[in-house]
């Protein structure tokens, strides 16, 4: 075995110290005080760190269930309902939370992916036999490309991209190695790649996947060497083995209870808005350090139609160096050895296809527009294209600097790290905003204590506004993930908010909302909750007139934190209480036929263009029997019929402008059953309206009778 040398160690040691200084002084963490504030409390970060708070609680684990005890009370919230992603990361972060704390926990994690970037790609260069000054150049400008700024917190597992070096390696050995074998170390390194791949970011593992495959083909096509095309092909199988054993949870969750497509929302204009655009390549970002530079951000960020993840995709000066020569080089490569059978060089090949597959218009828009719409934000491949730049960029500074001198490659290294940086590294977080973070986290410290000590363990706090997870959109100036702050910020109290999105069963939660305040008490009580927490953010008067409603009902004490945002009215909960009821009401999917979708306080309509099919889901094991209620309604004359097994359960004339109420009892059987809905009228053109329409059917319920 070959043996580790110290100076092999101490570069290591350098590299890991050049990120963690310079990440530091980026985001204001020179001070051990400010160590305890996250990076960010804003957007998305509150998701994250309740991930993995989660995973302190021993809640959410790889390979196993992900049912969250604190969350969505009176129930528990079933994680394993979404496609999470990045498990193993998320359960190890939560090993970190446990021993320093959350807070802590969410600013390690940030620095711990620029860390492991920065290692793994110097690595990968290394077992390349590339020059060890210039692979130290390549690790720590990987690490500080600015898409791993631009994620920080917010989008963090998207920022953890130490696999993509070793991915990008895979793929060329598999189209050019002479020396891949079955059970070699070079395969065991494919194999170990495509199961770390399989079990991580599925954004990754979609164009690894893809490249991968070309891999195989082209060696096939070019070569036919065996071994190389078995290795790739068993790399495809582990990927996809890893993929669907870390998402079991999520599999079984879905085979036991029915498919629930609102989880992951998902539409075709976002494979647009999300969509990579070449020439955000080019564009610095506002926070760049050269103010001239800054505002060609400002100004492109004004003046852009299509603003997605914006600025994520910058390459910046080195990394627009490398675009230009590596496809110069290809060009000339192509013009003077056409019929050659050299081997193509695979940078400039998958690059294109990344950009070709990413691109607004293009393949991934084509497969969103046509129906599957899993993978929207195609801007993000932009950082395989930054890893292949600079992995091309060390292979080429490697061979070219051999000739020079020790002094000559110090100076040329060194130079092309400090531009790197200065151009990479936007500019360091402002003192004042790190005060801003650590004025509410504090604040939610405080207040999450107070909670604790007025609240028995275990009490019940229903969240106001009740609003959908993940990713709802904002209440006034609450965002979606800010009712996740008290979860993180107690360890006792179980909390409303958390469910997962598009279950019936947490339908009982928006109607306890539009309850007066007395009804809410007496309702929320009788369930067994012990308060109602109220950000105030998200109400015109700052909740003040619920307050004194609740004051009105006789419910007077409260609990506020110091920065009067969040308020928390204290109850009597009932010593038996009882379940809200709407979990009886069964998973329905439209399926066919559907055209358009309208939701309003008090209706949920679902406009057909003509016939259409439905699903509900029924989880019990035997037959049951369930109620069907609703109003079918048709902007023209029509007869509608609904059809289940190939028996009429319900038909009606409808006129013009008018509705008929339906109100019958089905049998369903273990899994989906379906039902067909008839018309003997074509729909009709409305004016305010993307589609024809035929009719519709209102506020429709699927509920098990006992």
């Amino acid at each position: 075995m070959r043996k580790i040398s110290f100076t092999s160690v101490s570069r290591l040691v350098a590299l890991i110290l050049l990120v963690t200084l310079v990440w530091c002084v980026a985001r204001d963490r020179m001070s051990a005080e400010n160590w305890r504030v996250p990076v960010d409390y804003f957007g998305d970060s509150p998701q994250v760190l309740g991930w993995i708070k989660a995973a302190s609680e021993g809640d959410y684990i790889p390979f196993g269930p992900a049912t969250i005890t604190r969350l969505n009370a009176p129930y528990h919230a079933d994680w394993n309902d979404f496609p999470m992603y990045e498990r193993a990361l998320i359960f190890a972060l939560g090993l970190v939370a446990k021993a320093v704390g959350i807070f802590t926990a969410g600013t390690v994690s940030v620095l711990l992916g620029h860390i492991l970037s920065a290692v793994s790609f110097y690595l990968c260069c290394r077992f390349l036999k590339h020059s060890k000054i210039w692979s130290f150049v390549g690790a720590a400008l990987f690490s500080f490309t600015y898409y791993h700024f631009w994620r920080g917190l917010g989008h963090l597992l998207l920022a953890y991209s130490y696999t993509l070096p070793w991915a990008m390696l895979s793929c060329w050995m598999i189209v050019s190695s002479k020396r891949l074998r079955m059970g070699n170390s070079l395969a065991w390194i494919c194999f170990i790649t495509a199961f770390v791949m399989g079990v991580s970011n599925p954004y990754n593992l979609n164009i690894y996947v893809q490249l991968l495959g070309f891999s195989v083909l082209i060696e096939y096509l070019r070569r036919g060497r065996t071994e190389n095309i078995k290795v790739g092909l068993v790399s495809v199988a582990i990927a996809g083995g890893a993929f669907i054993a870390i998402n079991s949870g999520t599999l079984l969750y879905h085979f036991l209870h029915g498919q629930n497509p609102a989880a992951m929302d998902r539409h075709y204009f976002e494979a647009e808005l999300y969509a990579l655009k070449p020439m955000e390549f080019f564009i610095p970002p506002p926070t760049h350090n050269i103010a001239a530079l800054a505002e060609i951000g400002n100004f492109y960020r004004a003046s852009a139609y299509l603003k997605g993840e914006i600025f994520s995709p910058y390459l910046g000066i080195i990394g627009i160096v490398g675009l230009i020569w590596l496809f110069t080089e290809t060009f000339i490569a192509l013009a003077r050895n056409l019929k050659s059978s050299k081997p193509f060089p695979p940078y400039a090949v998958q690059t294109v296809w990344i950009i070709f597959y990413s691109v607004v218009g293009g393949i991934n828009c084509v497969i969103s527009l046509c129906g599957i719409q899993l993978f929207r934000g195609t801007n993000r491949y932009s950082i395989f294209i930054s890893t292949i730049i600079l992995m091309f960029l060390v292979a080429r500074m490697s061979a070219l600097s051999r000739k020079w001198s020790q002094g000559a490659n110090i100076v040329f290294a060194g130079l092309a790290l400090l531009i790197g940086i200065f151009d990479q590294v936007p500019r360091p977080t402002a003192p004042e905003d790190t005060i801003h973070i650590e004025k509410v986290v504090e604040a939610d410290k405080n207040f999450g204590r107070q909670m604790e000590a007025k609240l028995p363990p275990r009490s019940m706090v229903f969240q106001l506004p009740v609003m959908s997870f993940p990713a709802a959109g904002p209440v006034l100036e609450v965002q979606g993930h800010d009712m996740l702050r008290p979860y993180l910020a107690t360890s006792t109290l179980r909390f409303s908010f958390g469910a997962i999105r598009g279950r019936n069963r947490e339908a009982w939660q928006w109607e306890v909302e539009k309850m007066p305040a007395a009804e809410m008490i007496s309702t929320l009580e009788r369930y067994g909750f012990g308060a109602i927490y109220i950000n105030r953010r998200g109400y015109a008067d700052q909740g003040e007139g619920l307050l004194h409603q609740f004051a009105a009902a006789g419910r007077a004490q409260i609990i506020e934190d110091d920065i009067h945002e969040q308020v928390c009215v204290v109850l009597k909960p009932s010593l038996t209480p009882e379940f809200p009821h709407t979990d009886d009401r069964a998973q329905i999917l439209f399926k066919k036929g559907w055209a358009v979708k309208e939701f309003s306080p008090i209706d949920a309509r679902e406009w057909t263009g003509g016939d259409a099919t439905l699903t509900f889901f029924s989880e019990a094991h035997q037959a049951a029997s369930y109620r069907l209620t609703c109003v079918i309604g048709s902007i023209a004359p029509r007869h509608v019929s609904m059809v289940m097994n190939g028996r009429e359960l319900w038909s009606s004339d409808i006129d013009a402008g008018q509705g008929a109420p339906v109100d019958i009892s089905v049998v369903g059987h273990h899994g989906n059953n379906t039902i067909e809905l008839k018309t003997d009228a074509p729909a009709s053109r409305v004016k305010e309206a993307p589609l024809p329409l035929a009719f519709t059917i209102v506020n429709l319920q699927i509920t098990r009778q006992p």
